[in-house]
C-alpha cells in the first residue's frame, strides 16, 4: 500500500500550548475545511442581490464608457468634416485660379503643421 499523506488545518493554540488543554478537535481535514470555507463564500457573495449589485455596477460603468466613446466619435467626425471642407475650399480656390499654389505666401502658410487644414496642427502635413 502506498504511503498516503493527509493534510489538516491545525489550531495554532494547540500547536503552541498543547492539545490537552482543548476540549474540541485541534485538527480539521484540509478538504473538509476548504468545503466549509467555500460554501460560506458562496453563501455570502454569490447571492442574487449581490450579483445584481455587481452586475449593475459593471453595466453602469460600461454604459458610461460607451457614452463617452460615442461623444468622442461624434466630435472626431465633426472635426474630420470641417477639415475636409477646408481642403475642398482650397482645391476650389486653386482650380478657380483664385490662388496660385506656387505663390510663396501660400506655400509658407500651408506647408506648416499649424495651418494645414487636414492636420489642424496635430501632426506633420
Amino acid at each position: 500500500m502506498a504511503n498516503r499523506r493527509h493534510h489538516y488545518y491545525s489550531c495554532r493554540g494547540a500547536l503552541s500550548k498543547g492539545k490537552a488543554i482543548y476540549d474540541r478537535p485541534t485538527r480539521i481535514p484540509l478538504k473538509q475545511m476548504n468545503e466549509v470555507v467555500l460554501d460560506a463564500v458562496v453563501e455570502q457573495v454569490v447571492k442574487e442581490e449581490r450579483l445584481d449589485e455587481l452586475l449593475g455596477a459593471i453595466v453602469k460603468e460600461r454604459d458610461q464608457k460607451s457614452k463617452h466613446a460615442i461623444e468622442d466619435l461624434v466630435k472626431l467626425k465633426k472635426d474630420a468634416l470641417e477639415k475636409n471642407k477646408a481642403v475642398d475650399n482650397l482645391y476650389l480656390m486653386v482650380t478657380a485660379d483664385l490662388v496660385d499654389v506656387a505663390d510663396e505666401d501660400f506655400v509658407l502658410r500651408f506647408n506648416t503643421k499649424e495651418n494645414c487644414p487636414r492636420t489642424g496642427g496635430t501632426s506633420e502635413p
